[in-house]
């Protein structure tokens, strides 16, 4: 809702529906209204994702493990990356996007392939994979 840009006249103009002149009547309300319900969606989901987790290793969940923190790391990445790709718009933000996707991917995958939080081998091998994909 807030991805704006510059058009050739120097007004804003959202990204996508270039029609809509960013920061005038509706767009303004629009705007907050969407940033507060991300807000609020973030919240709770890092909230869940640290609290929901099953700690017992005789547990018949595949999904049990120590903790949340891996999980929630990787939240805080997908915000980040979501936060970078809508702001961050132009070729002088290459590096930072490669440094943020870089070091966050590398930091995810040792979070879950050296000190995996799953005591599924399989799961945790599984979310290894995709880190390292990610990577």
């Amino acid at each position: 809702m807030i991805s704006c840009t510059r058009d050739s006249e120097g007004v804003l103009r959202h990204q996508e529906f270039t029609e809509i002149e960013c920061f005038t009547g509706n767009h303004i309300l629009n705007s907050v209204f969407s940033i507060l319900l991300a807000f609020v969606f973030i919240s709770i989901s890092m909230i869940v994702g640290i609290t929901f987790f099953e700690c017992k290793s005789s547990s018949r969940d595949p999904s049990a493990r120590v903790n949340a923190r891996a999980n929630f790391l990787y939240i805080w990445y997908e915000m980040g990356c979501i936060l970078i790709f809508t702001f961050c718009l132009g070729d002088e933000y290459e590096y930072v996007k490669l440094f943020f996707i870089l070091g966050g991917s590398l930091l995810l995958f040792v979070n879950f392939h050296f000190d995996s939080p799953y005591f599924n081998t399989s799961i945790g091998n599984m979310w290894s994979c995709y880190c390292a994909l990610n990577l």
